[in-house]
């Protein structure tokens, strides 16, 4: 199962995400408890705020 960090650069997480075939990330804490989830549907709603508010 794929996994990033709270601190990793949103940009390569995108890139993994994609990359994986996964239709999800799980989100580590620094003392790697689960901190969330990012899917994709949650990712494209993430970048469509960003580009037209």
């Amino acid at each position: 199962m794929p996994t990033v960090q709270t601190e990793d650069n949103a940009r390569a997480c995108f890139d993994q995400l994609i990359e994986s075939g996964s239709s999800y990330l799980v989100v580590l804490n620094p003392d790697q408890t689960v901190a969330g989830i990012v899917t994709k549907t949650s990712m494209a709603s993430a970048m469509a705020e960003q580009l037209w508010g």
